[in-house]
């Protein structure tokens, strides 16, 4: 088990060598086709809202391949049941040794790996991203289970310059979901933000690999099933002065495989920027 994990590490060194020496990964552009019946619009209003508490958002670099991926799942549960409204958390299934032969399904999708490119690469996981804030290592990750708590706790009294709302209804007989999401500015920000819209699934009982061997019905939860944006989001174009609101609809067709009640949506507002990529403010909610 041992030598299996170091040889992990290894290839996942070399694996980071190789990111550094491509070129950087440039946004990713949606190339489909607007629905004009969704909502999408803008404007201001006269009564500027009072800022919400922040709602840090974790990004949980994890893979089913992975000996110490739960230790940081476990981690990020507790941390869950300490901020249960301060907290949304992420698996994002991109370990680079994939699913196993005889898994159920690999849950590694593409959105995944272009969000490890533009926040990362991470070179080893598990691998933590906080609000996608550098906290003073020069990178945007840590690969430290043991700072997830004081990385959240230093986020958790910040005044976020946006408020965030998310609702959804779902059509159980055509497996269809509608999201809506609303972001009222209640400060003015000069970066370029980006809209971020996932759609999560908990309670998969599937293999995974543990210090204790390989788990054949271990809960995989928080599991990011898709985006409703592009990986890097959409850009919400306007100025972002004090009462300009922002309201989208997103929809989807669930798989016949993925658990609707299980299902969950998380929205964050995030900087696009070379130099800033941090998230403004998140939130969620579940299918119903």
């Amino acid at each position: 088990m041992r030598n299996s994990y170091l040889l992990s590490a290894l290839m996942a060194s070399g694996i980071a060598v190789f990111f550094s020496a491509c070129e950087e990964v440039g946004p990713n552009i949606d190339f489909t086709i607007p629905d004009a019946s969704l909502l999408d619009t803008t404007y201001v209003e006269s009564t500027v809202e009072e800022p919400q508490q922040k709602v840090v958002f974790f990004e949980d670099f994890t893979g089913v391949q992975c000996v110490n991926c739960p230790t940081a799942h476990n981690k990020t549960e507790e941390l869950l049941d300490l901020y249960p409204n301060q907290l949304t958390v992420v698996a994002m299934h991109n370990y680079f040794a994939g699913a196993y032969s005889d898994s159920n399904e690999d849950y590694t999708i593409p959105e995944a790996n272009e969000i490890n490119d533009y926040i990362g690469p991470a070179p080893a996981w598990p691998a933590g991203f906080i609000d996608r804030k550098d906290f003073g290592s020069g990178n945007l990750y840590t690969l430290l289970v043991s700072n997830y708590q004081v990385f959240v706790e230093e986020q958790l009294p910040l005044v976020p310059p946006c408020n965030i709302y998310v609702s959804s209804s779902y059509d159980a007989a055509e497996r269809r979901a509608l999201i809506k999401v609303t972001v009222k500015y209640t400060e003015a920000t000069t970066l370029e933000n980006h809209l971020s819209v996932m759609l999560l699934e908990s309670g998969i009982l599937d293999l995974q690999l543990t210090l204790s061997g390989i788990d054949e019905v271990y809960v995989h939860n928080h599991v990011l099933r898709d985006m409703l944006t592009p990986a890097t989001g959409v850009n919400l174009v306007g100025d972002k002065e004090p009462g300009r609101v922002f309201e989208k609809e997103f929809a989807i067709t669930l798989p016949a495989n993925w658990q609707s009640e299980e299902m969950e949506v998380i929205a964050f507002v995030h900087n696009f920027d070379p130099e800033n990529k941090e998230v403004l403010q998140s939130a969620k909610t579940y299918l119903e």
